[in-house]
C-alpha cells in the first residue's frame, strides 16, 4: 500500500497557512450534477476509493483506511498546504432516459 503525500507550497516561502482564504461558492450544479468541493462528510467515499486497489492500480495503490482518516481534514481544506482541492460529481437525479 502507498503512503499519502502531504501537499507543500509550490515555491520557496510561500505561506502554508491558507486559513485566510476568503468565502466562495465553490458548487457547480446542473440539472443532472453537482460539482462541490470534498468535504469531511464524505469520508466514507474517500475510504471506498482509496483503498480499492483496482480504482488506485495507476494511481500509487490501495491506501490504509488508518492514513485515509488521517489525512482527510487536510484534503478538504481548500487550498490547504499547497493543495489546489478536490472536487467531488454527484448525480443529482436518475436519468431514465437519454435527453432528447
Amino acid at each position: 500500500m502507498s503512503d499519502l503525500k502531504e501537499c507543500t507550497p509550490l515555491a520557496q516561502g510561500q505561506p502554508t497557512n491558507t486559513n485566510k482564504l476568503y468565502p466562495v461558492e465553490l458548487e457547480l450544479t446542473t440539472k443532472r450534477l453537482t460539482l462541490r468541493p470534498l468535504s469531511i462528510n464524505d469520508v466514507g467515499l474517500a475510504i471506498e476509493m482509496f483503498t480499492d486497489e483496482q480504482v488506485m492500480e495507476y494511481s500509487g495503490g490501495a491506501v490504509a483506511k488508518e492514513n485515509i482518516v488521517e489525512k482527510m481534514e487536510m484534503w478538504t481544506r481548500r487550498g490547504g498546504n499547497g493543495c489546489i482541492g478536490v472536487s467531488v460529481i454527484e448525480l443529482r437525479e436518475k436519468v431514465l432516459a437519454p435527453p432528447p
